[in-house]
């Protein structure tokens, strides 16, 4: 089994206040992590095309606080409620503000990882017989 994938949340003093860990990416949100990275990479991909909105409109309905104009304001707060989903609730949103970056950055790394270690590279294609 996998370490578990943990985030600190610290105080105004940059000491730790509450540590959260979480064993297992579940399957629902494992979905919602590739759909994320996939709009993510899409936003930056469309951004000199002025298609900005397309993926990440569709991913809007998934998450509440993305409503805004702004799509790279959008994408921080979708990986915010992201974060806040993995770890069953236990905290909210605005407490992210005291968290390390880094280790939201490698939160969202050790999900990709666990998800792109779990799925073959094509489930659905045949195997070749020779």
């Amino acid at each position: 089994m996998n370490a578990p994938i943990e985030l600190v949340i610290y105080d105004e003093h940059d000491e730790p206040k509450q540590t959260y860990k979480r064993a297992i990416v579940p399957w629902g949100v494992m979905k919602k992590a590739m759909s994320l990275m996939k709009a993510l990479d899409d936003l930056n991909n469309e951004k000199n095309s002025g298609q900005e909105q397309t993926r990440l409109g569709k991913l809007r309905s998934w998450f509440t606080r993305a409503k805004t104009d702004d799509p790279e304001v959008a994408s921080l707060n979708m990986l915010e409620e992201f974060i806040v989903e993995f770890f069953g609730y236990q905290f909210k949103a605005a407490d992210l503000k005291n968290a390390d970056t880094g280790e939201l950055m490698a939160v969202l790394q050790n999900i990709m990882a666990r998800a792109s270690n779990a799925m073959p590279a094509n489930p659905t294609k045949p195997s070749r017989r020779s």
